[in-house]
């Protein structure tokens, strides 16, 4: 699931008014820069934020579903952050993607 914008216009409604990326909490959409929500936990990032290069035709998922980790009891090995996006590492551990 994926929103986007035209760069001369504002959102479109008011579901995507209020869309934030979890990494850099910021709602800015352009072309090339759009917000992403994964399909199955529903986490909303920008492109540029979680490193999707193109936006895919069907359905996107993020790291952590796309390895069939529980983002629901997924926490950060760095700190106590809870929720939102997550990489993994080359250690196979979770860290939150906060910008």
């Amino acid at each position: 699931m994926h929103f986007s914008a035209p760069s001369s216009s504002p959102l479109i409604n008011q579901e995507e008014d209020n869309l934030f990326c979890s990494a850099c909490y910021e709602g800015d959409v352009y072309d090339g820069n759009e917000i992403v929500i994964c399909e199955k936990c529903e986490v909303p990032v920008h492109q540029k934020c979680y490193d999707v290069p193109t936006i895919p035709d069907g359905p996107w998922f993020c790291n952590a579903c796309e390895a069939g980790a529980d983002t629901n009891t997924l926490t950060c090995e760095l700190c106590p952050y809870k929720g939102g996006a997550y990489k993994q590492t080359d250690k196979d551990l979770w860290v939150s993607l906060l910008l």
